[in-house]
């Protein structure tokens, strides 16, 4: 692997003179590039390094943030569910307490109707044996009325042919 040892060694290496070799300028030249472009590169590298550990920093908090935001919504999920069975069991009670009332109310409403039924009845009936004793009372009026009647014309009978008489001349 490349580092910042291997330039400094390749800054210092010498090489050997040989009789037709290469022009130690040019050499120099190469390595000097060579040198210059690997360090560069070794700066970049280290540059997208540091990127990197950035980044995977920047990974762990949003994949934190990410299992907490996965958290929350399952969270939310199982509340919404516990809501609506909530709300569901409530609705159910609701209803089975408004029949229960209703139930009641009916049968009250039953009740006082066969109440009023039979307190119609026993008034009609007590009515009616009034009446009937009202009329055997204006029965009895009318025969001693007409008692009172023969009496009385059998006492004064001139009374009864002067009656008679207003009566056909009316």
């Amino acid at each position: 692997m490349i580092d910042h040892n291997r330039i400094n060694e390749l800054r210092h290496m010498e090489f050997g003179k040989a009789f037709r070799g290469y022009e130690p300028k040019d050499v120099d030249a190469v390595l000097a590039q060579v040198i210059a472009e690997m360090t560069e590169l070794l700066d970049e590298r280290r540059g997208f390094e540091e990127r990197l550990a950035e980044y995977s920093a920047r990974s762990g908090d949003i994949s934190g943030k990410e299992a907490l935001v996965g958290a929350t919504l399952l969270k939310a999920e199982q509340i919404a569910e516990s809501l609506r069975e909530s709300a569901r069991r409530e609705s159910e009670s609701m209803i089975e307490e408004a029949r229960r009332e209703a139930s009641r109310v009916l049968d009250e409403a039953k009740t006082v109707y066969s109440r009023s039924v039979q307190e119609m009845e026993r008034t009609r009936d007590e009515w009616l044996l009034g009446l009937s004793s009202v009329r055997q009372d204006v029965q009895k009026l009318l025969a001693g009325l007409s008692q009172l009647e023969e009496k009385w014309l059998f006492l004064d009978p001139d009374r009864n042919r002067s009656d008679e008489a207003q009566e056909t001349g009316s």
